[in-house]
């Protein structure tokens, strides 16, 4: 397994630079300490090829409207005053995996990055998150960070070494984090590389990170990742093999007394041998949508659930669960399941967000002109205890 080697600040630019390297294959690194705030953002101008320039509209321009979404209370027992952190994870669908996806579904000109990088942004914003994980992204230095920096937030991205949307002759892509400037700083952060069992680093890997909250002073370690892609026995192996290294990466660094959260696109449903070995580890972790609700949101009103013909996409203890949280058409047939989570430890889950039902997504699935992805974004309230 990859060992953590100790960063030095002084060298943090060429580092972040050396980490575009589509190719390159990355050693983990850690940062002690407190981690100064401009040494955390990279370098990005104001305006980029990655840009959209439809980002850059001026004030009273129409902007075409993303998805609306409600909420499902967990806890109605947490007092309003609660330190809470919104927490939000999303597969993004790299740049050339859209145009290489065969969607076969879905019109061409949907999968363009122009057309898509705008939405995601907007999307992104409107959630509120406070924490914000991130996979398939490709776009980190000329999109994500300059658009996100403008929204306050600061950031760390972390390329996979073989990239799927490499082989196309776009940028690799890669896993990155985000967190609200004015609320919490970064107390140190690592990559972990996977490893296969002869010890050469895989493709995919994990960025971990400490966040201290600036006001109250409460402390959580954050984490997210993309593990091995495609079904058979050989993949769900590999995905054993790697959030095995990543909890035992996550309990060496937090101690009983630190809160996890857990972020990433697992690849793996509900009833898989790597959701099975999260609930049952030793670090107590829970899925945040897996737990019971005590209310629905009031703004949860639409015809198919007052008719009653769709329990509604995301509500646990529904006759189909968590029913997805990516849904497409491919030549091979369709894919609709659970493969993307919130797992959570130390924290009370408020209330989680509810996922759009396939009726709101519309026939085509996705990714669609209000969804941008073939993923639904994941997102959840969680307070300290108190």
């Amino acid at each position: 397994m990859a060992a953590s080697v100790p960063s030095d600040m002084d060298k943090q630019p060429e580092l972040d630079q050396a980490l575009n390297a589509a190719e390159k294959k990355v050693c983990a690194h850690l940062v002690d300490g407190v981690v100064p705030a401009q040494r955390l953002n990279l370098v990005a101008q104001s305006h980029s090829p990655g840009m959209p320039d439809s980002l850059f509209q001026n004030e009273g321009e129409v902007k075409e409207e993303t998805f609306k979404y409600s909420w499902d209370e967990c806890r109605r027992d947490i007092p309003a005053l609660t330190s809470r952190v919104r927490i939000l994870t999303w597969n993004t669908l790299a740049d050339g995996l859209a145009q290489h996806g065969d969607f076969v579904k879905v019109p061409s000109k949907l999968l363009d990055w122009e057309s898509r990088a705008p939405v995601l942004l907007r999307e992104l914003e409107e959630s509120g998150a406070d924490v914000i994980c991130l996979q398939e992204v490709n776009h980190f230095d000329d999109c994500f960070l300059p658009g996100l920096e403008k929204l306050g937030y600061s950031g760390r991205f972390q390329p996979k070494i073989l990239s799927p949307s490499a082989r196309f002759g776009y940028a690799a892509d890669g896993v990155a984090l985000f967190y609200k400037a004015s609320r919490f700083e970064m107390r140190g952060y690592e990559t972990l590389q996977f490893v296969d069992p002869n010890g050469d680093n895989m493709s995919q890997c994990a960025l971990l990170c400490r966040l201290r909250d600036l006001q109250t002073g409460d402390q959580m370690l954050l984490a997210t990742t993309h593990l091995k892609a495609k079904t058979g026995a050989d993949n769900d192996a590999t995905r054993a093999i790697q959030i095995k290294q990543l909890l035992k990466r996550i309990a060496a660094l937090a101690d009983s007394t630190v809160p996890v959260v857990l972020c990433g696109d697992f690849n793996c449903s509900p009833d898989s041998d790597v959701c099975a070995a999260l609930r049952t580890h030793s670090l107590g972790l829970a899925d945040a949508f897996a737990q019971p609700v005590a209310s629905t949101s009031e703004l949860w009103v639409d015809a198919e659930s007052s008719a009653g013909n769709d329990s509604g996409n995301g509500r646990a203890g529904a006759p189909e669960g968590r029913a997805f949280t990516t849904w497409k058409f491919r030549p091979g047939g369709e894919k609709k399941d659970t493969i993307d989570y919130i797992w959570y430890r130390g924290l009370d889950l408020v209330r989680r967000r509810r996922l759009p039902t396939s009726e709101m997504i519309g026939p085509s699935a996705l990714p669609s002109r209000r969804h941008p992805s073939d993923h639904i974004p994941v997102c959840c309230e969680l307070a300290w205890p108190q």
